[in-house]
């Protein structure tokens, strides 16, 4: 796969994990994340907390594309 393919692929990996946190605090608004959710036993934060890992960690597969010094990550 080309480097540019790589970069597109991960790109769009990227996005679907932002969309996919959009969502899920979308559902989450205005509801107390300290409960559970579902039978994972999971709260609600837990599972916000995943989503955003999620997002990290494809913005950090990115910035490795770009190489060093650029596509620096803001931290959070």
């Amino acid at each position: 796969m080309a480097n540019a393919d790589v970069r597109k692929a991960v790109q769009d990996k990227l996005g679907e994990a932002q969309d996919d946190l959009h969502r899920a605090e979308a559902f989450f608004k205005d509801r107390a994340l300290d409960e559970q959710h579902g039978a994972s036993g999971l709260t609600k934060q837990q599972i916000l907390d995943g989503y955003r890992s999620n997002v990290k960690r494809w913005e950090v597969a990115l910035a490795s594309l770009e190489g060093p010094g650029r596509g620096k990550i803001a931290e959070s």
